[in-house]
């Protein structure tokens, strides 16, 4: 009885030493002081526990319910075997194989699902990536409907509410409890550091704004996220989320995005704010054509990793960066091209697998009525797949005739 007892503390004290462990690792720093300053009574408490569970291994614990109580509400053992080997036996006969160990055969603690937190996907090896053109584009195959990719990339976004559960992912000291889908819309935010909430709302809650809601208010009430409403012109507004640095550090940690996916917070234009707040909407519509062609979106660049990348190299050159050849060459390493001496860069740039599982890339502009026609005409001229909104569309087809620039304009 005595060698039970003690073999049943020696396990449970490793398990709960263990759980222990991993919880206070943050304190590992300053063990030196807390056992100068509290080793006295952690070793009493652990003698004390030691004892504790010696004595009740060793089935000296008193019982929950008085004896004349224990006979109404608990059945003897044999009454508990006879059942189970009836049920079994009951089975035999219908047929089934399965019996039970008990005479209780489900426990609904089975049913739960216990997720680990997951990793961030490798990153790709070649960055090599021809560009996309329209007169190339993928073709759409006739067994895929019009609007079946986005509507099952909007499906595969979110799940049943019900059954997205929440898990805790640990940044330094502090640990937040995110459903999946809270973990999805930071994601979406961070790869283009700022979204309109009903854009976030459409394609990745699919239309769905209540649940939207309380995601937001989640993530703001953990501080990873940050909600504003800005004013665009006199008369309207524009609602937009970015991550905070809390939630910039959570994603950089736990997320799932591709090691090389860039991964923004704040607001670094707050004038340009309602442009950039759009380029998730354009992404959205690009993502849906490559989609219906069998490909795969795999990696979001805007402009600014694009132009850091650029000048960067450009500087390098030294005194050759004024050399058209030398800045020739600087922009075909970065898939782009020279045009009446400047580099034309995009606002977006999605890089994505074919159904061949080549890797390529096309560079978007989301073109507006304040678009000076020279600029316009060389990011035309660049390659860019120009969008526009409904509105402005007729004025920059009229721009692009006048330049004689066989270019369309997509609309948004």
């Amino acid at each position: 009885m005595i060698a039970n007892a003690l073999f049943f503390t020696v396990v449970i004290l490793l398990g709960y030493g263990f759980w222990l462990l991993d919880q206070l690792k943050f304190m590992a720093r300053y063990k030196a002081v807390l056992f100068h300053a509290y080793g006295t009574t952690i070793l009493i408490f652990l003698a004390v526990l030691i004892c504790e569970l010696v004595w009740i291994c060793a089935g000296h614990r008193p019982p929950l319910l008085p004896q004349e109580y224990r006979t109404q509400t608990l059945p003897s053992r044999q009454a508990i075997q006879r059942d189970s080997c009836r049920l079994a036996r009951s089975r035999k006969r219908g047929g089934l194989q399965l019996m039970s160990r008990d005479a209780f055969s489900y426990d609904p603690q089975d049913a739960l699902d216990t997720r680990k937190t997951p990793t961030r996907a490798p990153s790709r090896q070649s960055r090599s990536t021809p560009p996309d053109t329209r007169d190339s584009g993928i073709p759409a195959p006739e067994a895929r409907g019009r609007g079946d990719s986005t509507e099952a990339r909007q499906q595969h976004s979110v799940g049943d509410e019900r059954s997205d559960s929440r898990r805790a992912y640990h940044v330094r000291d502090r640990a937040y409890r995110l459903r999946d889908s809270e973990m999805h819309s930071l994601e979406e935010i961070g790869k283009f550091r700022v979204i309109a909430a009903t854009d976030l709302t459409k394609f990745a809650y699919s239309g769905d704004r209540e649940r939207m809601e309380k995601d937001i208010r989640d993530l703001a009430r953990q501080s990873l996220l940050s909600d504003k409403t800005l004013e665009i012109s006199q008369k309207k507004t524009l609602r937009v989320v970015t991550l905070t640095k809390a939630g910039h550090r959570l994603l950089k940690k736990n997320s799932q995005l591709p090691n090389d996916q860039p991964i923004y917070h704040g607001l670094v234009k707050p004038r340009e704010v309602k442009h950039d707040a759009y380029l998730y909407r354009l992404y959205q519509k690009e993502a849906a054509r490559i989609e219906r062609g069998g490909g795969r979106p795999v990696r979001v660049l805007l402009d600014y990793e694009l132009k850091r990348n650029l000048n960067r190299d450009l500087a390098l050159l030294g005194q050759e960066k004024d050399d058209p050849e030398r800045k020739s060459q600087v922009a075909e390493k970065h898939q782009l091209h020279v045009v009446n001496g400047k580099t034309p860069v995009p606002d977006l740039r999605v890089e994505y697998e074919t159904p061949e599982l080549e890797l390529r890339h096309v560079d978007l502009e989301l073109a507006t009525r304040d678009y000076r026609p020279r600029g316009m005409a060389e990011k035309a001229s660049a390659g860019f797949s120009i969008y526009g909104h409904s509105e402005d569309a007729e004025r920059l087809r009229r721009v692009l005739d006048e330049r004689e620039i066989t270019a369309r304009i997509l609309t948004l």
